[in-house]
């Protein structure tokens, strides 16, 4: 209800405005017509006193007072033609709205039928595309389709946690989903990912560089070589998700999930890891140069050959996590907590 009444205030706000613009102002008239007239005895007073020898007709002084106003009327007019305009664009966009609408419906019914599944998921996708093809050629309704693309695209994702998620056809469409709402947020676009259920999905080389992602669910998810440079990552869930390779310079994914994570190679110079869970994590030959790893849980993990350069592992637990083979040079370790691997 929130959200169909925060599109409802937005497109009144649309009309209130337009009705503005098109309609004629009196006392703005009136004032110009003043002003005109103020103007016409300044020029026949400065005419007699500076003898400027300017012809002084009734046709002169009929045009100078007319003129203000004249220019006034012609704004109005095509302030007006701007406004018809506008509104033959809202009709055309709100009979695609409703032709959407009706595809919405029968891609609903489709997809709460077991053998019709798929068709269903397709033709949603399809209703989203749409949405998205909108908001190109709109240049008013850019928030109402937003929060439209987010409200579709959360449907779609609610099957991720059934068995769907086993579907090879359905998790293609979900990663070309994904891959379609992060360009969107690339290009300004607000989505809340921690309402998204994006376990198992597979966006090897992604780019989500300087996103805000704060609690995204991305459980065995698969992020092979993604670029996460300076992206937020605050309490993600990455539990068993693949990072091997991923550049997460300067990221910050303070209290992230981590647990049994694949992080191998990957760049987690400069980042944030404070209060960050990496037990059982796989870190062979990760950069972790100048990280934050403040009372990170980090037992049980491979640092085998991670580099650990100016790191601070303050009050750190590395239970059973051995650092004979890390590479460890000014390395802050105080209180942080150790148990002699057997």
């Amino acid at each position: 209800m929130k959200i169909i009444r925060k599109i409802k205030n937005i497109k009144n706000g649309r009309d209130h405005q337009s009705l503005n613009k098109e309609t004629l102002n009196i006392a703005h008239f009136l004032f110009l017509v003043v002003i005109s007239l103020f103007l016409a005895i300044v020029f026949f007073y400065l005419n007699a006193l500076l003898n400027l020898n300017i012809e002084n007709t009734m046709t002169g002084y009929i045009a100078l007072l007319g003129s203000m106003p004249t220019i006034y009327l012609w704004i109005i007019k095509e302030r007006k033609k701007e406004v018809e305009l506008e509104n033959k664009q809202e009709e055309l966009y709100q009979s695609k709205i409703s032709e959407l609408n009706k595809v919405y419906v029968d891609a609903i019914n489709q997809i709460y039928k077991e053998d019709s599944f798929l068709a269903g998921v397709y033709s949603l996708y399809g209703v989203i595309l749409d949405w998205i093809g909108l908001y190109k050629s709109s240049k008013t309704n850019g928030q109402e389709i937003n929060i439209k693309v987010e409200q579709l695209s959360g449907i779609l994702y609610s099957f991720n946690s059934i068995d769907y998620n086993k579907n090879q056809l359905y998790t293609n469409l979900i990663s070309e989903l994904t891959y379609t709402l992060f360009d969107l947020q690339q290009k300004g676009w607000q989505f809340h990912w921690n309402l998204f259920d994006l376990n198992n999905i597979y966006i090897q080389n992604i780019d989500l560089s300087g996103l805000n992602l704060r609690g995204i669910n991305l459980n065995n998810a698969n992020l092979k070589n993604a670029n996460l440079k300076n992206t937020i990552l605050n309490k993600a869930n990455l539990t068993k998700a693949i990072l091997s390779g991923a550049d997460l310079t300067n990221a910050t994914l303070n209290g992230a999930i981590l647990n049994k994570a694949n992080l191998s190679k990957s760049k987690l110079n400069n980042a944030e890891l404070h209060n960050v869970k990496l037990n059982g994590a796989i870190l062979i030959r990760a950069d972790l140069s100048n990280t934050n790893l403040t009372n990170a849980k980090i037992s049980n993990a491979n640092l085998d050959r991670a580099l650990l350069k100016n790191s601070n592992l303050s009050k750190a637990n590395l239970t059973n996590t051995p650092l004979n083979k890390a590479i460890i040079k000014d390395t802050i370790l105080t209180n942080a907590i150790f148990q002699e691997v057997k």
